[in-house]
């Protein structure tokens, strides 16, 4: 029988010490087991054995000893006892684990084992109870603590005799103690950890950048050092979310991350990437210029445009555009460094997006010398139902593929905002349509470049069969912007005569994003998805009437894209929607060109 001798307290500090070290270990390897992308029961199972190999082997050593007898014994429970909280465990497993910790106890507290027996089948019992109920992680990890220490109490106060078993037993609650603490420390910092994560691509989130890219701008000013700011963003995203679904497009950001994570690692640079938009990421540098990091862009941009990614056995290529700059001496604000790599993204989206812009220079782009002959507006009309008339046109972007014959949606294809103001006047001039609605994108929406442009084609336009200046411009913004760059940036446009559309709410832009900048939009667009059975039916109505009534609320036009059917169009008319438009109507069409 085990027997329990009393200790010098350098001794039972030391031992203290090491079972600690020992159960830390423990935990590191059992946590490695988990992490590997094994089946549960083969998870379990490596688990089972190992636990029970090396608890079972502790309190056997632990019977064998004298002075090293409490050492053993508390890291050979704590050892059995840890993995019954495990709620990933299987029921076998969980079982497995119950029956050898109950031959460990019966072992140990002979002749009381009948006692013992009932009290820890008790325990188990309770602590199964525990398992199914759903806690936080922080309400878990007390309760863990709370059991583990009865266990402790029990096994200690239930042995036949009583000699040392108190410094036996405050071991035990030191080690709890100090064991939970660092579980809680750790589980805390990846708390933290997540919270500064994309969920979608595991690169950071722009919360993040703010803080860090305000460090690293203070640390290189403070050291004299170079400090370089990347911003990548994906061309066209849109039409592979519209062409292949949101599923598809959620692949490729996390692909085209794990790409560009893969070919900063190569360079051995110092670097953090962010995930600051939708399909916007940024780089930074820290100890980099531009001329020492512009090859490994470059690099990047080259193996993109090369790079054929696929989802669900479907190719899709893309290409990025990218705006490279440097901390400069005349930086005082961290907030020079990123307007200016901004601007410099723009531009090269301006040039014909697949490009990279250093310092303000256009490199590497891909430019289509005859545009308005490859690339052209279909239009296709907005009706009101009360009225049965068009009220508007919204353009959309076709590209010929000679070598199939048709117009089709392009997924990659280049234009600045001057280039479609070009087909936009090719089209009008062409066509007896009265107003138009263009998509804008992001980073179009929030320079003001594009506004001038944009609002000095409004002024110079004149629509064929009309007399009085009307309403001839109207933007569709595709994704929701901040709310003080949508400040900014209707004062301009409505100053130009010029309303602003919110696209795709409900789907792209969630009720949360959109509400903020409700005072500052003039339509709401709803994409109705197929309402081909009840449930569809019964969500899609329930969508549709939720956003009627925000755009009521605050005065604003609704329309809803996407009809197809008589019944599409009957149902609407049921609930009071009075603009729409959709395939029903009539397909996207091409102006005749002369």
């Amino acid at each position: 029988m085990m027997q329990i001798h009393t200790l010098p307290l350098f001794t039972w500090a030391m031992q203290l010490v090491l079972a600690f070290l020992l159960i830390l270990g423990f935990i590191q390897v059992y946590q490695y087991i988990g992490r590997r992308t094994w089946s549960v029961n083969i998870t379990t199972g490596l688990r089972l054995g190992f636990t029970l190999s090396l608890g079972l082997g502790l309190m056997h050593v632990a019977a064998s000893l004298t002075l090293t007898t409490t050492l053993y014994a508390n890291a050979g429970l704590f050892v059995l006892t840890l993995p019954l909280f495990d709620t990933r465990s299987t029921n076998w497993g969980y079982g497995c684990q119950a029956l050898g910790l109950l031959g460990i106890w019966l072992r140990y507290h002979t002749p009381n084992s009948l006692v013992a027996t009932l009290t820890l089948i008790l325990l188990l019992g309770g602590l199964w109870g525990i398992r199914l109920i759903h806690l936080s992680p922080r309400q878990r990890l007390f309760v863990e603590a709370l059991v583990t220490l009865l266990f402790g109490t029990i096994f200690w106060c239930l042995r036949p005799h009583w000699q040392g078993a108190v410094a036996a037993w405050l071991m035990f609650v030191i080690m709890t103690g100090a064991t939970m603490s660092y579980w809680f420390f750790v589980q805390h910092r990846k708390l933290v950890a997540n919270v500064a994560l994309d969920p979608l691509t595991g690169a950071k989130n722009y919360g993040a950048f703010e803080q860090e890219l305000q460090a690293a701008f203070g640390t290189a000013q403070q050291r004299q050092q170079p400090l370089t700011l990347v911003m990548l963003d994906i061309d066209y995203f849109k039409n592979i979310n519209d062409t292949y679904g949101h599923l598809a497009g959620d692949q490729i950001l996390t692909d085209f991350t794990a790409a560009l994570q893969q070919q900063l690692a190569t360079a051995g640079f110092q670097h953090v990437l962010y995930r600051t938009g939708g399909e916007e990421f940024n780089v930074i540098l820290a100890g980099q210029s531009v001329t020492d990091s512009r090859p490994l862009i470059a690099e990047f941009w080259q193996k993109i445009r090369n790079t054929t990614f696929t989802y669900d056995d479907q190719p899709i290529n893309f290409t990025i555009s990218v705006g490279m700059t440097q901390l400069r001496p005349t930086d005082t604000q961290v907030r020079a460094l990123y307007k200016r790599a901004d601007r410099y993204l723009y531009q090269s989206k301006h040039e014909g997006r697949d490009a990279i812009t250093i310092e303000g220079t256009s490199h590497y782009s891909m430019r289509h010398n005859s545009l308005v002959a490859t690339y052209a507006f279909f239009t296709q009309a907005v009706l009101d139902f009360e009225k049965d008339q068009s009220i508007r046109n919204e353009l959309l972007m076709r590209v010929y593929y000679p070598e199939r014959g048709k117009w089709l949606r392009p997924l990659d294809f280049n234009m600045a905002v001057s280039d479609q103001i070009a087909l936009m006047r090719r089209t009008i001039a062409h066509s007896t349509i009265k107003s138009v609605a263009l998509n804008l994108t992001p980073q179009q929406f929030r320079n003001e470049a594009v506004a001038t442009e944009l609002i000095q084609f409004n002024r110079q336009l004149r629509f064929q069969n009309q007399t009085d200046a009307g309403e001839r411009l109207v933007l569709e913004i595709t994704h929701a912007p901040d709310l003080t760059t949508m400040q900014r940036m209707s004062q301009i446009y409505h100053a130009g005569h010029i309303k602003l559309t919110m696209d795709s709410v409900g789907t792209i832009n969630a009720y949360e994003q959109v509400a903020p900048l409700l005072p500052y939009l003039d339509y709401l667009k709803f994409s109705v998805q197929r309402l081909d059975d009840a449930q569809r039916r019964t969500e899609g109505l329930t969508l549709i009437k939720f956003w009627k009534q925000v755009a009521d609320d605050h005065h604003l036009m609704f329309i809803v894209e996407g009809v197809e059917t008589d019944a599409d169009l009957s149902t609407l008319k049921q609930i009071g929607v009075r603009y729409a438009q959709g395939y029903y109507f009539g397909e996207p069409v091409l102006p005749r060109m002369t």
